[in-house]
């Protein structure tokens, strides 16, 4: 191994060592600091593959072990992300189509998690009159990635539940 070799695989192992990463932006990392050097474009993409390669052997790089980290990090936060915001993101950190539609999306959000969720965000539009309040929160949901649909459902479920009981949203 060259010394650019070990010095690049240094600096993958200290990337890796704050949270596990795609294959794609450990390429990207290793790309940006071969662009910092003058390295032919012959060795670079040799290079690459040796020191990904090395990584996989090591398994600390495993695409789909970090997707399912990724699922499981947006949907279990205070503000958890929909499936559609989880997918962008995936999409965008490089993961391929494959992983991302074989995880499923079977997310601890229920209809019931996305009634509070909606609730919460109408009760801060209290003041406000109701329609700007529902728009905004569907905005907001939709936003964060869950389908319309069942935004659409959620806010209605809250706003007649609380058109039932008569009470405000508190």
């Amino acid at each position: 191994m060259s010394e650019l070799e070990a010095y690049i695989f240094d600096r993958c192992l200290n990337y890796l060592s704050f949270r596990a990463r795609s294959v794609k932006e450990i390429v990207d990392y290793i790309k940006n600091i071969l662009r910092k050097r003058s390295v032919a474009d012959e060795f670079k993409a040799e290079l690459i593959e040796s020191i990904t390669g090395r990584l996989n052997n090591l398994n600390l790089l495993d695409d789909v072990a970090f997707a399912k980290m990724v699922v499981s990090q947006r949907t279990n936060a205070k503000n958890p992300k929909g499936p559609l915001a989880i997918k962008a993101e995936l999409f965008k950190k490089g993961i391929s189509r494959d992983i991302v539609s074989s995880l499923t999306f079977q997310t601890p959000l229920t209809s019931q998690t996305l009634q509070k969720i909606a609730l919460d965000k109408l009760a801060s539009y209290q003041k406000k009159d109701q329609k700007s309040g529902r728009q905004k929160t569907l905005r907001y949901l939709v936003g964060r990635g869950f389908s319309f649909e069942s935004v659409i459902a959620a806010i209605d479920s809250v706003a007649s539940k609380k058109y039932n009981s008569g009470k405000d949203f508190d």
